[in-house]
């Protein structure tokens, strides 16, 4: 039996035999419609500093994070693309400043405008400690992953992930 979506895959995967990394991309998210896996295949053949990646980040996922406010999504991207600053305020500013390309992020940030003094205190500490750690690589002692199953307020399953860290210090 035909599959349409098994083909499109395939596509992809003879896109990327033939070293057209670019195309297979193009071809996962425009018909897969799955960032994650363009992402990773970027990573896996180009390393963190694909242009290609930097592409993907800049006008596929950071526009549709924003879109769906979706903070944690916004905040890695631009970890990702060592944009560390914004990072931090995507956290906790409205993401709606991050639309407009002509915002000077450069002076005075725009955490003041929080409501949530949680989200301030977060941002505050997030921001000392960025600035702390800048000169030292961050060192870690242990690392484990837990995954386990929540209850969305729609009423569907879905996955929870917590990553705890343990600093070496």
């Amino acid at each position: 039996m035909y599959n349409v979506n098994t083909s499109i895959e395939y596509a992809a995967a003879f896109f990327l035999l033939a070293d057209k990394l670019k195309d297979a991309v193009n071809v996962i998210l425009k018909n897969v419609k799955d960032f994650h896996l363009a992402i990773a295949i970027c990573r896996v053949y180009e390393g963190d500093h694909s242009p290609l990646l930097r592409d993907i980040l800049e006008n596929s996922v950071i526009p549709m994070a924003i879109e769906n406010n979706d903070r944690w999504l916004v905040s890695m991207a631009y970890w990702l693309l060592n944009r560390h600053k914004d990072a931090v305020r995507a956290m906790v500013v409205p993401l709606t400043q991050f639309t407009d390309k002509d915002m000077d992020t450069t002076g005075a940030d725009s955490a003041a405008v929080v409501h949530d003094p949680n989200a301030f205190i977060l941002y505050h500490h997030l921001k000392k400690n960025l600035t702390h750690n800048q000169a030292t690589p961050y060192k870690l002692k242990a690392m484990r992953v837990s995954f386990g199953s929540v209850l969305t307020r729609d009423g569907n399953a879905g996955l929870q992930i917590r990553l705890h860290l343990v600093d070496a210090a």
